[in-house]
């Protein structure tokens, strides 16, 4: 089976409705399980919030951006939003295996809604490995966004008001809109969806260690393999790890890898060029004096809480350039990554920059690859069959080298 016949035939097949189902053509199975966030109430949208680690108070945002979107019942407040807090994650595992101890974690990239790409890279490492594959969505992401988020009509509405109030904003597109939309009008969004992430990954990796998942051993091994934006929550959870959930565990980035601030965002799957811009701004702004300004964002951004801390040691590259170098270095046997030449949103030689390190003296295997065929950054394995053998030699060089690094 080609590969683009591999993706279609497992995204009819896919579902989410809780339960397990077998897809017996590869001998692997797929289990749909429930969680809910218990970190919710860190999201935009409150009036004051509590630190509970440092029993500190603080008030919302004075201004709540929120009220100005055109369509609250589309955006209501993130902290009200239940679709992003309990929600299906997937795991894929092969058919008939009782408990693993080991699992793989999946991360995915910014702004998708589809585990579609996916599907092919679980199923093929599940099968290969005899390793169960973990789908777990981003905050208001995949099957944590509102649908209505991916109504095509609706949306474009809105992408085509964008474009109208802004002729000079490029990238508008009704993929994209409601992110732009978002982001734009509260970029810390992109902090605190990412922090509830962050959290929601280690409750789940504390069930499955302490033996509290029915797929998993207790002290299971847990490896991540990680596109785009994935990879860079990725390295925020090796680089904290405080309760040493990953102190073991290997990093497979694939299109990913750079500082926040050296990913290219504006493209039409991803956002318009205005929200791009803004989001950059204001990290940016913000990093150069310290988030003072928001004493919440710069209460979770210190050294009291390693993982904002990371967070900003890797949002910019010249900032706390020799403690994130330090850092990654520590780790560099345990990360590898795949760059595409043709990569324009995360570029190959931003990966290199900040895995292998401004002098290149970190050890990080990083491998660079350039495909006979068009490509991006969305769509790294192009889908047309005139492609079809071409590909397929591309992406089981990409499976093969998962499973050596991972395996």
């Amino acid at each position: 089976m080609h590969y683009f016949e591999k993706y279609n035939y497992l995204t009819d097949l896919y579902h989410q409705k809780e339960g397990t189902y077998n897809l017996t053509d590869f001998n692997v199975q797929i289990s749909n399980y429930n969680f809910k966030s218990s970190d919710a109430d860190i999201l935009s949208g409150g009036t004051k919030y509590i630190c509970k680690r440092h029993n500190m108070e603080f008030d919302g945002l004075e201004k709540e951006s929120l009220s100005d979107l055109e369509n609250e019942t589309l955006f209501p407040p993130d902290i009200k939003n239940s679709f992003n807090s309990d929600f299906i994650y997937s795991v894929v595992k092969p058919q008939g295996y009782k408990k693993s101890d080991k699992a793989i974690l999946l991360f995915h990239g910014f702004n998708e809604k589809k585990w579609d790409k996916y599907l092919p890279w679980a199923v093929d490492i599940a099968e290969k490995m005899n390793r169960p594959v973990i789908l777990f969505p981003i905050a208001f992401h995949m099957n944590r966004a509102d649908e209505r988020w991916s109504d095509r009509e609706f949306m474009y509405s809105i992408a085509k008001k964008r474009m109208q109030s802004n002729p000079s904003n490029s990238q508008t597109s009704y993929v994209n809109a409601a992110i732009s939309l978002r982001l734009e009008a509260e970029p810390q969004r992109f902090f605190w969806g990412g922090l509830q992430t962050f959290y929601d990954t280690i409750n789940l990796c504390n069930s499955i260690k302490s033996g509290k998942h029915q797929d998993f051993s207790e002290n299971t091994d847990i490896d991540i393999l990680s596109y785009s934006i994935g990879s860079f929550l990725s390295l925020i959870l090796l680089m904290a790890d405080s309760e040493n959930l990953f102190s073991d565990s290997r990093l497979f980035c694939f299109c990913g890898g750079a500082t926040f601030d050296r990913m290219y965002a504006a493209s039409k799957y991803i956002m318009d060029n205005q929200s791009t811009v803004k989001m950059q701004s204001f990290y940016s702004t913000q990093l150069n004096c310290n988030f003072i300004a928001e004493k919440r964002l710069s209460h979770y951004l210190s050294d009291e809480h390693p993982e904002g801390f990371c967070f900003k040691k890797v949002l910019n590259y010249h900032h706390y350039l020799p403690e994130r170098e330090a850092r990654i270095k520590e780790i560099s046997s345990r990360i590898s990554a795949l760059a595409l030449e043709k990569d324009d949103v995360i570029p190959p030689d931003e990966v290199l920059n900040t895995l292998r390190g401004k002098y290149r003296s970190i050890p990080t295997k990083v491998s660079i690859s350039d495909y006979p065929f068009p490509y991006s950054h969305i769509t790294m394995f192009n889908l047309m069959p005139r492609y079809a053998n071409e590909v397929d030699l591309a992406y089981n060089d990409f499976i093969n080298r998962v499973i050596s690094f991972l395996g």
